[in-house]
């Protein structure tokens, strides 16, 4: 239990940055709440686009130190086989 708690955990973290990073690129796009120049603009929506991809890359790591443990645990070629189907590892 304490395993799952954790995995939510991260899950959660993840997504409550990603949505943080997405209501701060809207505020930006958005003209009307927003007074900047066009290069100052840019330059935070650069700066949110690079918070983005680290929450994707951070997504992409936990999910894959995730499958390495599902596949450290398997205890027969069958369990590492349908592993391999169910994450599309061919």
């Amino acid at each position: 239990m304490d395993e799952l708690r954790h995995i939510s955990e991260v899950y959660t973290g993840i997504l409550a940055e990603s949505i943080k990073n997405l209501d701060q690129l809207m505020v930006v796009i958005n003209s009307f709440k927003t007074q900047m120049t066009d290069g100052q603009r840019m330059e935070l929506i650069g700066r949110i686009a690079q918070k983005i991809d680290g929450n994707y890359n951070d997504l992409k790591q936990f999910n894959n130190q995730n499958i390495l443990l599902s596949f450290s645990r398997s205890h027969s070629a069958q369990d590492t086989q349908s592993l391999k189907n169910l994450y599309g590892i061919h």
